[in-house]
């Protein structure tokens, strides 16, 4: 009966001599639905003849392909008589396949802009069923569909490939909709897409259509040039991978689109996923992403999920490759990955809290924000060097970064310019690193607004390198000691409270050239621990009128040492050096440690005018120049005697 059938349908089909192969019997049941077979030309979908309505909406008509047979097809077009808003659903029995060559130009599925005709075109199975879009050029799906006709805003268009159903596309597949202004169309993939082939250029782009995936599609990379095929592109409309939906391809990027990958998803990029163009990329709980490169461009990513190297022993990395890009994250997802901002005039904000294995910007206008109340924490005390700021930063929240010990001294992470704004930034280490290091020529810390600095670790040291640190009178940092260890460094101070250990280290090491403290004048003093030096060790200290309070002057070990001190704006009763005596520093050079460890004292009046008198130390312990003529004591015998012989002119007259 069956073959009957098939033969009845067959016949019928043949018997009109028309440009099309013409659907004029479907019906709304798939029990009494016809069976179609190939024909050499476009199939042409009427349903059953009967236009539906706008208000109706869209209703389910069937077609069969017989098991294990092929039905074959230029194309599937719509018909205005009798297709309009009646979906084609076409139901492949075991093995069947149905082939679509896209010969004579014809586009493999299309909607009917001309005739007002709009549907979905369904393909299901319950066992097994092909879809074969031949093309070597590539195969298109075209979703276009005039804004004025009937249903353009309120009824879907599109394709659905059901569960069970491989659509195969070796030559690539194009899914375009140049309607844009009007109800994106669908793509729904609930079985599998298979697009290009290892031997055929391929790539699948999907332009302004709305994409659900439930099953998987393969963007198959050629072998031949990987670097141009397996491409996933959603233009302006929006992908969903829901649990159980799975996305393979050597590239992957969406354009001004939206893509969300849910709980149970699983997105495989060989090469790089990319967000352009103010896409908003969202890989929520439980969805998994395996991608060895993320580029962001003028986008969001929103990532919750997990995140893994595609390739064994890589580690993912996200960059911001253009425009402003925005980040929200949480204690995991981002946990291993690095951030890199390689690209001039680029931004990154974190909008929430994140953890981060790795943040590195090399472009001086690359700009990193942490918001207020957010908190940003790189690395997990695995590995050293996992801060490099060569941009701008601008901390408004918490950055924390958890580095690694070196081994021996050096500095483990470079701040750049960066302006902590009511934030506060973190370094927990182990060892004697210089953290937080100003250490780029030209590049400032700069704390304001209750600010804070803290190296938590009890020896390590803030680092000063070729930059500078820059306190306001509301901000403070918290460091076992301050390392000089280049030329160039600059420390500026606006308050003691600045400092919130009274015994910080000063460490100075392999400044040959001029690095300085300089001091805003208040009514308090500033007090540092000892001085440890090491090899050539110059530091200048900009006085301003400040008094000033240091432990005493020590050599890191027992090699040469040669040190510099040079005191601008200097004055008596403002610089306290502890372990000092007149007798040691007379000549202003003297041994603070074995015989190879000198040190020199330079100091400059507020005229800026060098005092070349002799060094002494007060009562008091204040550092004094002879050359600061009179001292505080002279001018009180001056005045004194003055005065007594004020006293007795008088008496005489």
């Amino acid at each position: 009966m069956k073959k009957l059938t098939l033969l009845l349908t067959a016949l019928a089909f043949a018997s009109q001599a028309q440009a099309y192969y013409q659907v004029t019997t479907a019906t709304t049941t798939l029990s009494g639905a016809p069976y179609i077979v190939t024909a050499d030309d476009t199939l042409l979908w009427k349903a059953n003849g009967t236009n539906g309505t706008v208000s109706r909406g869209l209703v389910d008509y069937y077609v069969k392909i017989a098991a294990g047979t092929t039905a074959s097809y230029r194309g599937l077009f719509v018909s205005g008589s009798g297709g309009q808003f009646n979906n084609m659903v076409t139901y492949l029995e075991e093995g069947a396949t149905l082939a679509l060559t896209g010969a004579s130009g014809a586009i493999e599925i299309s909607m009917n802009s001309a005739s007002n005709a709009l549907l979905i075109y369904k393909f299901r199975t319950d066992t097994s069923g092909t879809v074969t879009l031949s093309k070597t050029t590539g195969a298109t799906i075209s979703l276009s569909y005039d804004p004025a006709a009937l249903g353009a805003d309120t009824i879907d268009r599109g394709v659905d490939v059901g569960t069970g159903i491989t659509m195969n596309a070796a030559g690539g597949l194009t899914i375009s909709n140049s309607t844009t202004t009007i109800r994106l169309p669908i793509f729904n993939v609930g079985g599998i897409v298979n697009v290009g082939s290892t031997t055929t250029l391929g790539k699948f782009t999907v332009n302004y259509t709305n994409t659900t995936v439930a099953g998987t599609i393969n963007a198959i990379a050629n072998s031949a040039t990987p670097s141009d095929s397996g491409t996933y592109l959603t233009d302006h409309g929006s992908l969903t991978v829901s649990s159980g939906g799975a996305i393979n391809a050597a590239y992957m990027s969406g354009s001004a689109a939206t893509l969300t990958f849910n709980s149970g998803s699983i997105i495989t990029t060989s090469k790089t996923l990319s967000a352009l163009a103010a896409t908003v990329l969202t890989v929520n709980e439980g969805a998994t992403v395996n991608a060895d490169a993320i580029a962001l461009n003028a986008s969001t990513l929103n990532a919750y999920g997990t995140f893994s190297p595609a390739t064994s022993g890589a580690v993912p990395t996200v960059s911001v490759t253009g425009g402003s890009a925005t980040i929200a994250s949480n204690s995991t997802s981002l946990a291993s990955a690095v951030i890199k901002m390689e690209t001039a005039s680029t931004s990154l904000t974190f909008s929430s809290s994140a953890t981060i294995g790795t943040f590195t910007s090399t472009s001086s206008s690359a700009a990193l924000t942490i918001g207020s109340g957010k908190t940003l924490t790189v690395g997990s005390s695995t590995a050293a060097n996992i801060f490099t700021n060569g941009g701008i930063a601008t901390v408004n929240g918490s950055l924390v970064i958890n580095t690694k010990s070196l081994s021996g001294h050096g500095y483990s992470t470079v701040m750049g310019n960066m302006t902590i704004d009511g934030g506060t930034v973190t370094e927990n280490s182990s060892g004697s690193v210089y953290t937080l290091a100003a250490h780029t020529l030209n590049t400032t810390v700069t704390l304001k607004n209750n600010a804070s600095i803290i190296v938590s670790n009890s020896s390590a040291y803030l680092g000063i390198g070729q930059g500078t640190y820059d306190v306001d009178a509301t901000s403070t940092i918290s460091s076992y000691g301050i390392a000089f260890y280049a030329s160039g460094g600059n420390l500026k101070l606006s308050a003691p409270s600045n400092m919130v250990k009274s015994d910080t280290v000063l460490f100075v090491k392999d400044v040959s050239g001029i690095s300085t403290i300089t001091f805003k004048d208040v009514d308090a003093a500033y007090s540092f621990g000892n001085f440890v030096l090491l090899r050539t060790a110059n530091l200048t200290f900009k006085l301003n009128g400040a008094e000033v309070h240091f432990g005493n002057i020590t050599p890191l070990d027992t090699r040469a040492t040669t040190s510099v001190f040079t005191f601008r704006d200097f004055g008596a009763k403002l610089v306290k050096i502890a372990g000092l005596t007149t007798e040691l520093i007379s000549s202003g050079t003297f041994v603070f440690g074995n015989s190879t460890q000198v040190m020199t004292f330079v100091a400059y009046n507020t005229a800026g005018e060098l005092l070349d008198g002799t060094w002494s130390v007060d009562t008091d312990g204040y550092l004094f120049n002879s050359a600061l003529i009179p001292e505080p004591a002279t001018w009180a015998a001056i005045f004194g005697a003055l005065a007594l012989g004020f006293a007795v002119y008088r008496r005489r007259k």
